[in-house]
């Protein structure tokens, strides 16, 4: 086994932590992903990631794991997954015209040093025709996404722009990442 685990099933988290170590394993939590409902909106994503790093690492507590989780937030409030297509269409008319934040949480577990990475971009939608959502909702990319759409696939021509870290976006904020492990394994 290798000396890091990623807590994650996400093959975006995959690709991109791959970009960093080739050298590391898959072992998803199965942790109840539940927070207070007190939690500020912009920390929920942290909370969570610290919830499953923390849920494999008893189990392997000396490895590093990682764990993280991505939210997407217009006006303070959370967009999860969709549950089906007309929430999907719901969250993606919400996103037309406008802005919202898409935060990733990076939680680190190393034997008893735990490391958290709360990393935050803003991200600005074209003004959607209701064909244009229509179009995009035909194939399956909204689905287990947050907000409804995937940065990096056919949704990429929704985005106006974005202010932050593009990584961040896609569900793991590379940079950040590399940055811990380099003072964990150096």
């Amino acid at each position: 086994m290798n000396k890091i685990i990623l807590a994650s099933a996400s093959p975006r988290r995959k690709e991109l932590l791959t970009k960093i170590t080739p050298d590391f394993d898959i072992i998803p939590s199965d942790a109840e992903e539940v927070y207070p409902d007190t939690l500020n909106s912009m920390d929920v994503s942290l909370y969570l990631s610290n919830l499953k790093a923390k849920d494999i690492h008893s189990k392997y507590p000396d490895k590093i794991v990682i764990g993280s989780d991505t939210t997407v937030i217009i006006d303070n409030q959370l967009l999860g997954k969709p549950k089906d297509k007309t929430d999907a269409k719901r969250m993606l008319t919400s996103l037309s015209n406008n802005y919202h934040f898409v935060v990733s949480g990076v939680t680190i577990y190393n034997k008893e040093e735990i490391h958290q990475i709360n990393s935050i971009s803003k991200v600005f939608f074209k003004d959607l025709s209701e064909k244009d959502i229509d179009e995009y909702l035909e194939n399956d990319e909204y689905k287990d996404k947050a907000g409804s759409y995937a940065i990096q696939g056919i949704a990429s021509k929704f985005i106006d722009h974005i202010e932050g870290d593009y990584d961040t976006i896609v569900g793991f904020p590379t940079s950040q990442v590399k940055e811990v492990l380099d003072k964990i394994l150096n």
